[in-house]
Parts: C-alpha cells; sequence; structure tokens
C-alpha cells in the first residue's frame, strides 16, 4: 500500500493547541508538570470523589499566596518555588495519612448543601440564555422535570425554576441511592473526568490553583448535578436492584450529561473558563467553597 499526503486538510477548523512556557523566572508555571503530577496523583487515590477535591484544595491552599499569576516573576537569585516544591515532595511521602484525616473530617462534616445546588442549578439554567442545542435544552428540562414530579408532585422547567432546599433533598436521596448502588463505577467514571479537565485545561489559565480548582470543582458538581437528577437514572433508582440495568443506565446517562455539559459550557466561547459563578456566589475563590463542592459530590 502506497501512502500519498491529503489532497486537502483533513480537519474543518484549524487545530488549536496550547503550551505552557517553562521559563524558570515565571514562579507561576515553572513547575507546572510537578504540580499537575500532584494534583492528578489526588484524584487517582482510591478515595471517595469529595475527598480526592478537598485534597488537591489542601495542597492548594497554602501556596494560593505564592502561586498566583499576580505574583509570577520573581526577584533575581530567587529559586522559582524550588523550596516549596521540596516541601511538596517531602509532603507527598505523608500524604496517606493526610487522605484518611481529610476524608474523616469532610464525613463529620454538617454542612447542608442547599446553598450549593441552588447555585449549581442557577448556573446551568442561566447557560440557557445564551444560544444552546436542543440536546443541552432536553437534558436541563428533564432534570428539572423530574426534580419536580419527586419533591412537588408535577413537573417544572429549567426557566421557571425550584426553591434550593428541594432541589437538595430530591439531589442528596438520589446521589445517596445512586453511590449504594454503582459507587464504584460513579467514582471511576467522575474521576476520570477530573483527570481529563487536568489534562486538558493547564492551571495557569486561572490566576490561582485555588481559582482552578474551584472551576474544576463547579463543573464536577454541574455533571454530577445532570446526571443524578436524570429521569431515567430516576426511574432506575426506583426499580428493583439489577446490577447489569444499573451499569447500564448509569453510564448512558453520565455520558450523556458530560458531553452536553462540556459542549454546552466547557467548550463554549462565552463561557469557558469563566468561573463567575462561583465568585458572584461566594465573593472570592477559598477553601470553603470547595469544602462545599466537595460535600455536594
Amino acid at each position: 500500500m502506497t501512502m500519498r499526503p491529503a489532497r486537502q486538510p483533513m480537519l474543518t477548523r484549524a487545530y488549536v493547541g496550547k503550551t505552557v512556557g517553562g521559563d524558570d523566572a515565571d514562579a507561576y508555571a515553572a513547575p507546572f508538570l510537578t504540580v499537575r503530577d500532584l494534583l492528578l496523583g489526588c484524584f487517582r487515590r482510591n478515595v471517595p470523589l469529595g475527598t480526592r477535591l478537598v485534597l488537591a484544595a489542601d495542597f492548594a491552599h497554602p501556596r494560593a499566596r505564592v502561586a498566583a499569576r499576580r505574583h509570577a516573576r520573581v526577584r533575581r537569585g530567587a529559586p522559582p518555588l524550588r523550596r516549596a516544591d521540596a516541601a511538596r515532595r517531602d509532603r507527598r511521602d505523608r500524604i496517606d495519612g493526610a487522605v484518611a484525616s481529610l476524608d474523616a473530617d469532610l464525613e463529620a462534616l454538617d454542612a447542608p448543601g442547599d446553598a450549593t445546588a441552588s447555585l449549581i442549578a442557577t448556573w446551568l439554567a442561566e447557560r440557557k440564555r445564551l444560544p444552546h442545542s436542543a440536546r443541552f435544552a432536553a437534558l436541563l428540562d428533564g432534570a428539572f422535570a423530574s426534580i419536580g414530579r419527586e419533591a412537588l408532585g408535577r413537573a417544572v422547567s429549567a426557566s421557571e425554576g425550584l426553591d434550593a432546599a428541594p432541589i437538595w433533598r430530591v439531589y442528596a436521596r438520589r446521589r445517596d441511592a445512586l453511590q449504594a448502588r454503582v459507587g464504584r463505577r460513579s467514582d471511576l467514571v467522575f474521576g476520570n473526568y477530573c483527570q481529563h479537565f487536568l489534562l486538558r485545561a493547564p492551571y495557569t489559565d486561572a490566576a490561582t490553583l485555588l481559582e482552578y480548582l474551584t472551576k474544576l470543582g463547579m463543573h464536577l458538581a454541574a455533571v454530577r448535578f445532570l446526571t443524578v437528577t436524570h429521569p431515567d437514572l430516576a426511574g432506575r433508582l426506583a426499580a428493583a436492584p439489577d446490577a447489569a440495568a444499573d451499569a447500564e443506565t448509569f453510564d448512558r446517562v453520565a455520558v450523556h450529561a458530560i458531553q452536553s455539559f462540556t459542549k454546552a459550557i466547557g467548550h463554549h466561547p462565552r463561557v469557558h473558563g469563566d468561573a463567575a459563578p462561583s465568585r458572584r456566589a461566594a465573593g472570592s475563590f477559598s477553601f470553603g467553597r470547595l469544602v462545599m463542592l466537595a460535600k455536594f459530590v
């Protein structure tokens, strides 16, 4: 077989890539591979999804002031973050104990998710004000209709909205029921989603690591919300447990939710890279906001 060059471009649009600079004078970007490796390691651990997010936040929080775009240039002769990186490598040796402690603390934390449920639902509903696909609209309307039928006995639309309490009540019940049936599979799928986020979107796109992880937490909470509140999943959870049927339904719904969300929000030019919903709600990107997102997922 003879290979010949294509006569015309194979892609209908230009290929867009991103390069992260390796300038040692850039204190924010210089340890890029080290930081990304540590964050990926947080989400590859066999612990609950929320604990993985808190573990990543715990790494980012102490260095938030240093690892920020506004501090990107360092003084002559000051190795960028090298002392901090050495400390992080030492800390990685002790990370197993930190995971157990953070997991216990998160489990014991009594933090109702009403506010976070309202934040995620409002963010998704506001997205419909921009041009959107029929697929995304149907997914969102189906989720709200399913929540309304369970909480109020009638279907509601995304534009009509719901109070925070019934959204959280329905979501939390279904999330826990889903975890009981396909917990390991759910953690695997959404854990892989987080790792893909870390590989696709460099942390240098954000001003600080906490801002970057808040965006990841928002996206994770949104796809989890769209999956858990899907009417097909509600129907499956209402039926008797069946391992094969539970897994098939979850896989189908999760893929649909993640693909629709990514096209509507993750890749949309008007909202890509924008964590404005969390900024408006919390006033800043904080460790506390990430803990609330971790409790939600």
